[in-house]
């Protein structure tokens, strides 16, 4: 093994780095010109929000990834969130960029000495995970994969320079490990023992006691979080102030609570969303057959069994530990980053065995290249032209700015809760008006921003115990949709309402797409028709006459023209029809938006109509029970018990179990 390192440093030499520049350089360009101008999904806006005023983001903290933001933040150009997403960008391309140089390095220890050939491998490399919209995704906007991605290829670089640097690197990032994305301690952790079993146990003591420091001194980052909790920032989730809290929040203690019925077992949903999307990466599948196969008849197997390690490590984490983040596409990068290196030292391979032909040499190079702009271009269109619906909907460039005076908002979704914070606490669009998330209205960081009452105060008076918050967080919510409330309170949606058994009435807000609850606003109720006119002038404002093409735009924009129609259906179903309309119009493969449709239908007397809406809701989503048993009880409605049972017979079939269903089979049997 030694050999063979020793013939690494000799071979590559300085050009064997020339392929990872050119990679960084192209990769950086590409991605600042496609971030987002604005705050994007899901976690985006929190991270913004939390890095901009020095706070505590969600589990597990992300320190390093919020320190980072925060510096970007001071760049004298363009908006704020545009910074914090450039630095997002930076870190993607510095993680192709290494990619890259890792590709050629591993070729060159499976005996590739052509450095055309392993610049080629690197291209195709970072050329196959630039494309996966996996890694694109979260490489456009603030996200903290793109950098735990980066951390690990640094930590595998070292190994592939030699072991000293290599034991050195990921100490460091395992001592830093508590400020990034888990993944990035686990995986260097992981290549730091299999580089201390290639010695013998007492070398192996002794090359490791010298770097225990390093880990020590990155470890030191976990100050951030009880130093940043302390000031009291905007955002200041778990409120990190004692030892037992920063342990709570450095092992996410409370989304492990709120799904540990998902984790450590691979559900059949997430595991196969996570295996389709590394499918996307199959034109770089053969050509990693060939790196494995190659590594094992050279005898060489750990060069290639590092990386497939980490590949497979990654997966399982992905399909156990965390396959609720497969919908979002917040798992598999390092998977699909170890995909993409051992198919670029595969094409290195390939190449390789022209030497001495120079014309299959030149054409294996050019070949290379066009398959590596021919990767790149699999990334879908859609995701580069819009998709950034959080600012438009629920932030600073939406009906934010139009809420009365001292409004409270209270949040519920991701996206709502994200273009909420921002703009009230980075953009500072409103000064006088809070954002809460309804899911944390038991959290005295939360709590404390709503104003005096009986109800926060006695939150605020003592710790929450976990079994409690549910309750505590209820309470607020009737407490805030009363007459009691101390200021305006206007909510994302009444799915939080209704969650808590809430009797009173609720009605879209003149600031739509908010609704309102309680006495506050009573004068400024709007029509369901108005409510679409003006959505309808946000979105052309944003993409004209298109419709939303990106798949987290569609969702964020039918949601809210389903939430309108909900709000809709008792006073005016056929607004409610128009609404829900609208929902399929942007995502028409979402089996909700049919069956609200046919519900509306139904208000209207359109039982055909509404028929027609709950068989196209149960085509999309067979496995859902509400359209089966509106179907069943439409076709009672028109007197059709022959169709009746055949549906219900059908749901069986399905095995759909629902209580309403086995009311329906006995009503037909008597």
């Amino acid at each position: 093994m030694r050999d063979t390192l020793m013939r690494v440093q000799r071979v590559s030499g300085e050009n064997a780095d020339v392929g990872g520049r050119a990679v960084f350089v192209v990769a950086a360009v590409a991605l600042c010109w496609l971030a987002g101008e604005d705050v994007a999904f899901r976690d985006s806006g929190e991270l913004g929000t939390a890095a901009y005023g020095l706070g505590v983001a969600h589990p597990t903290g992300f320190a390093f990834d919020l320190l980072v933001l925060r510096l970007f933040s001071f760049l004298p150009l363009g908006n704020i969130a545009w910074r914090q997403n450039i630095a997002t960008a930076l870190e993607a391309a510095a993680a192709l960029g290494l990619l890259a140089h890792l590709s050629s390095r591993l070729a060159s220890a499976l005996g590739v000495e052509d450095v055309g050939a392993r610049t080629a491998g690197g291209v195709v490399a970072a050329g196959g995970l630039f494309g996966w919209l996996t890694f694109s995704a979260t490489a456009r906007s603030v996200e903290v994969y793109s950098l735990g991605l980066l951390a690990v290829l640094v930590a595998a670089c070292g190994f592939a320079h030699s072991r000293r640097s290599g034991l050195g690197l990921c100490c460091v990032v395992i001592g830093f490990a508590p400020g990034l994305h888990v993944t990035a301690g686990l995986f260097a952790l992981l290549l730091l023992v299999g580089g201390l079993l290639q010695v013998p146990a007492s070398a192996a003591a002794k090359a490791l006691w010298p770097r225990v420091p390093l880990v020590i001194a990155g470890a030191l980052i976990i100050a951030y979080l009880p130093l940043a909790s302390l000031r009291q920032p905007a955002l200041d989730w778990g409120d990190p102030e004692t030892l037992r809290a920063v342990w709570d929040h450095l092992t996410a203690a409370r989304i492990r609570n709120a799904y540990q019925d998902e984790m450590l077992r691979a559900g059949a949903h997430g595991s196969l969303a996570v295996l389709d999307q590394l499918a996307e990466l199959w034109p770089l599948m053969p050509f990693m057959a060939l790196t494995l196969a190659l590594g094992v008849v050279r005898r060489r197997g750990w060069v290639v069994l590092a990386p497939f390690a980490i590949l497979v490590a990654d997966l399982a984490y992905a399909m156990t530990i965390n396959p609720m983040g497969a919908v979002d596409r917040q798992v598999g990068h390092v998977a699909g980053a170890g995909i993409a290196l051992l198919g670029g030292v595969g094409v290195s391979a390939l190449i390789s065995y022209a030497r001495g032909h120079t014309r299959w040499r030149a054409l294996g190079l050019l070949g290379s290249a066009g398959f590596a702009a021919a990767l790149v271009m699999r990334l879908p269109s859609a995701d580069l032209r819009d998709g950034y619906a959080a600012s438009e909907l629920f932030g600073s460039g939406g009906p934010l700015a139009r809420v009365p005076t001292r409004t409270l908002i209270v949040c519920r979704s991701d996206d709502g809760c994200a273009g909420g914070l921002f703009a009230a606490y980075v953009e500072a669009v409103r000064p006088d008006v809070d954002v809460v998330p309804a899911q944390h209205l038991w959290e005295h960081t939360v709590v404390r921003r709503i104003g005096h009452g009986r109800v926060v105060d006695a939150i605020l008076a003592r710790e929450i115990a976990p079994s409690e918050r549910a309750d505590a967080a209820s309470a607020v919510l009737r407490w805030l949709a009363g007459p009691a409330a101390p200021r305006p309170v206007l909510f994302e949606s009444g799915d939080a309402l209704d969650g808590i058994g809430y009797k009173g009435t609720t009605r879209l807000s003149t600031s739509s797409p908010y609704v309102e609850a309680g006495v506050f606003g009573a004068a400024s109720a709007i029509e369901p028709a108005e409510v679409l006119v003006r959505l309808e002038a946000i979105r052309r404002a944003r993409m004209g006459h298109e419709l939303p093409r990106a798949e987290r735009a569609q969702q964020a924009w039918a949601g809210v023209y389903d939430g309108v129609g909900a709000q809709s259906l008792a006073r005016e179903p056929a607004q409610a029809a128009r609404a829900f309309q609208s929902a399929i119009d942007i995502a028409p493969t979402d089996p909700t938006h049919w069956t609200n449709l046919g519900v509306a239908r139904e208000a209207m007397g359109d039982l055909e109509g509404a028929i027609a809406s709950a068989e196209r809701g149960i085509a999309l989503g067979p496995e859902r029970p509400t359209a089966w048993v509106n179907l069943a009880r439409l076709q009672l409605r028109i007197h059709d018990q022959g169709a009746a049972r055949e549906v219900l017979d059908l749901a069986a079939r399905a095995h759909v179990r629902d209580p309403r269903l086995d009311e329906l089979s006995q009503k037909l049997a008597r």
